[in-house]
């Protein structure tokens, strides 16, 4: 089984990674058109609030 990329967003926002960092990001695009953005930020919370109206809204019926 083929694991996704993981793309830094640090390494993005710095100068000295950057460059290596955006051909990893264009290799995942090309490769396998999905990656996990790491090293972002966000904290854990926020996301598993995100995910959790994900949930809500896509549990909703159609006619809603």
């Amino acid at each position: 089984m083929t694991t996704l990329p993981q793309i830094s967003l640090a390494k993005l926002s710095s100068d000295a990674t950057r460059r290596e960092e955006q051909q990893r990001l264009c290799t995942a695009c090309e490769e396998y058109g999905f990656f996990y953005l790491v090293e972002h930020g966000i904290p854990k919370e926020q996301i598993t609030e995100a995910i959790d109206a994900s949930r809500r809204f896509f549990a909703l019926p159609l006619a809603t």
